[in-house]
């Protein structure tokens, strides 16, 4: 049971630093499509209206 929750914990913090990694990612890759203009204008705020804060 003790090594059971031992591999739970290192399956926990793995998956933090996955987590926090694909959200460091993501914040990067919106830096670099902000530059990036299609179309009409007024429509670029809807596509941030599904975005959280990490």
């Amino acid at each position: 049971l003790d090594a059971a929750t031992q591999q739970n914990a290192a399956m926990a913090e793995e998956t933090t630093a996955s987590a926090e990694t694909l959200a460091a990612d993501t914040d990067e890759l919106l830096g670099l499509i902000r530059g990036f203009r299609v179309g009409n204008a007024a429509a670029a705020p809807a596509m941030h209206q599904g975005r959280r804060a990490a």
